[in-house]
């Protein structure tokens, strides 16, 4: 199962798609993924022999072989409602198709469509199409054009999943999906679910969890407010120094001799020539309005940056700048270890269990509906995946088999991002216990009494994603040094050599005082920011 989901999510670019739910997540409040499959054409090439000039040739011959693949589709948030009673009766997704793609799903031994009602779609567009808030906001966000050419003829399809109720509240279907196109044709009929799983192709999910609520407040709610009063004031700001720099002047035409030399605004360094009747002393260009930054608008632009990072739950020094408030050590790490802390609750929701989350439920329903198409899968892949004999079973037991012994018997875990903050945490918790014990000679003893250094140092490197096998001494090498700290012939029990111990002093042990036995083998490690690692 593993390999063949592995392989499936690294076709459809999975890791790119989880960096774009965190972003989808924090501007929008939900990540909403759509779980379904594809068929791609897979170009297959075989040699032939072909008749020619009364003999026979070889000649390469290509045909076109089809293959399904999983297909994960991030849902944009304006594109997707869900039933606002929190019920989940129905979900609802607007999907933009070109009308050639429609006409082919609607044709075939495979179509979905009904062919009549698509052709009834010629001459027809979406409603609110030539002036659609919508369409504007996608084109600013996507930086696509939203003007169409007049070729290109788009389709807004409208899916429906879920129960269908008539006016009284009473319910006509059960679990079918329905497609209405252009907002007035049907052209797929209430149809049974055609997943196995029979359940909503969407994994929806919050990064913030808000109880009761149908769609979650999102990350960047606040900070998106916050950052268009910052681009205000500095407008503002940055017109109020070019005002101060050029400022608004006055001239008296009458008393420059060509004014056509000041009509088109005067050049720095450029030199008027005035006329007798202007009188001695009298200026000719004369500044009127003056302008310039206040030291209140610098004062609020602080004010509402130090808000904005608060709202983003970072400071200005996560965001790459320095402070310039003297702020003390213990307060940053205080700041940061807050910070983590947050986070690792999103990581947690971001990771999911079986009932809620996102990674984990996207897998369960991915694998559902792989194994629903295992059998469709590219058999010469499959084969290299698991191997010839474990191939031919698989394909010898069909989908259906291979669905209900493993959907019903595999369960999932996720713990990638959880597990990089736990090694964080784990290295400042060990550093702490280095200083510890470090600085108290019966805890150093009764410590290497009963635990072993090396295990503890390979454990810190781990913590630290060091590969200790790739700095490991040799066979030969490591043979003299692995008995530089050992117990030596006639030695008491517990007893360390005189010689410096291999491992370092710490760094801890230098304001002890005076030398004393232990302070050979201390371990060497700096001191602990604070826990803020």
């Amino acid at each position: 199962i593993y390999k063949i989901l592995e392989r499936q999510l690294a076709k459809d670019g999975f890791i790119k798609k989880v960096h774009d739910m965190m972003i989808l997540g924090q501007l929008g409040g939900l990540v909403v993924v759509k779980v379904g499959g594809t068929y791609k054409h897979k170009p297959k090439f075989v040699v032939q022999q072909v008749a020619k000039d009364g003999g026979y040739a070889k000649q390469l011959m290509k045909k076109d072989d089809k293959a399904w693949q999983l297909d994960l589709r991030l849902v944009r948030h304006e594109d997707y409602f869900p039933d606002p009673t929190g019920r989940r009766l129905y979900e609802m997704e607007d999907i933009y198709m070109d009308y050639h793609d429609v006409l082919r799903l609607a044709t075939g031994p495979d179509a979905i469509y009904d062919l009549e009602a698509v052709k009834q779609l010629e001459g027809s567009v979406p409603s609110g199409s030539d002036s659609s808030d919508q369409a504007m906001n996608k084109a600013r966000e996507t930086g696509q054009n939203i003007v169409v050419a007049g070729y290109r003829r788009q389709i807004k399809l409208t899916e429906i999943w879920g129960n269908i109720l008539d006016e009284e509240g009473k319910l006509l279907h059960e679990n079918v999906v329905c497609t209405v196109a252009n907002d007035q044709f049907i052209i797929q009929q209430p149809t049974p679910n055609p997943y196995w799983h029979q359940e909503s192709p969407y994994v929806v999910a919050p990064l913030i969890s808000t109880p009761h609520a149908v769609w979650s407040k999102a990350l960047m709610d606040a900070p998106t407010s916050l950052n268009m009063a910052i681009n205000e004031l500095y407008n503002l700001m940055f017109d109020g120094g070019m005002m101060g720099v050029h400022g608004i002047k006055q001239i008296r035409e009458d008393w420059v001799v060509d004014p056509n030399q000041v009509a088109d605004g005067i050049q720095p360094g450029s030199t008027v020539k005035i006329n007798s009747t202007a009188p001695m002393g009298g200026k000719v260009i004369e500044r009127v309005d003056t302008s310039g930054v206040p030291q209140e608008a610098m004062s609020m632009l602080q004010m509402v940056n130090q808000e904005f990072y608060a709202s983003t739950l970072s400071n200005e020094m996560r965001g790459g700048g320095m402070d310039f408030k003297n702020v003390r050590a213990t307060a940053v790490v205080e700041s940061s270890q807050a910070i983590n802390n947050m986070f690792t609750g999103i990581a947690k929701q971001l990771e999911g269990d079986e009932q809620s989350g996102i990674i984990t439920p996207l897998l369960q329903k991915s694998w559902k509906v792989v194994a629903q198409h295992l059998t469709e899968l590219d058999p010469k892949e499959l084969q290299a995946l698991v191997g010839k004999a474990v191939c031919d079973k698989l394909l010898a037991m069909g989908a259906e088999e291979v669905f209900a012994d493993t959907v019903q018997n595999t369960t999932f875990r996720t713990f990638g991002i959880s597990a990089t903050l736990s090694k964080q945490k784990d290295f400042t918790k060990m550093t702490a216990l280095l200083q510890t014990i470090a600085s108290s000679e019966p805890m150093m003893e009764a410590f290497i009494k009963k635990y072993d250094f090396t295990k503890f140092l390979t454990e810190l490197m781990r913590s630290l994603d060091i590969p200790s096998f790739k700095i490991e001494a040799d066979e030969k090498a490591g043979g003299d040094l692995s008995q530089s700290g050992a117990q030596q012939p006639g030695m008491a029990q517990g007893e360390m050599p005189n010689q410096q111990s291999q491992i370092p002093q710490a760094g801890a042990a230098e304001n002890q005082g005076d030398l004393n036995p232990y302070s050979q083998m201390q371990p060497n490690f700096p001191p602990s920011k604070a826990s803020g690692v």
